[in-house]
């Protein structure tokens, strides 16, 4: 970056891998939230593991936000070009599969409970 002509700062980024997730628990829903990101253009496959979890919900809920390519953006004429989309979890289990779209941020609940 440059002020005045002059150089001030300097970034480098280093290449993101294709596939990124946080988890946590919910407790008033008593749910597994997971965070996943898909940053390349291919489709990913994950396996979600609730090893400790007793009780699984059968289904639970994907909500999806999608990019055609990864510098989409909406714009005042196309302002519903990126929305969240939800739609069911099904089989949901102690090995949960999902497939998370092209450039797409996920996030997955799952029922569960400990006791």
């Amino acid at each position: 970056m440059q002020l005045d002509g002059r150089k001030i700062s300097e970034f480098t980024a280093a290449e993101l891998p294709a596939f990124f997730a946080t988890a946590g628990y919910n407790r008033q829903d008593k749910a597994v939230i997971v965070r996943a990101t898909n940053y390349r253009p291919q489709p990913v496959a994950a396996e979600i593991r609730l090893d400790g979890a007793r009780k699984i919900g059968k289904t639970g809920r994907h909500t999806v936000i999608q990019a055609p390519e990864p510098n989409a953006e909406n714009s005042l004429d196309q302002p519903l070009r990126i929305v969240p989309q939800e739609k069911p979890l099904p089989d949901c289990g102690p090995g949960t599969r999902v497939t998370l779209p092209p450039y797409s941020v996920n996030v997955l609940s799952i029922p569960a409970r400990a006791e």
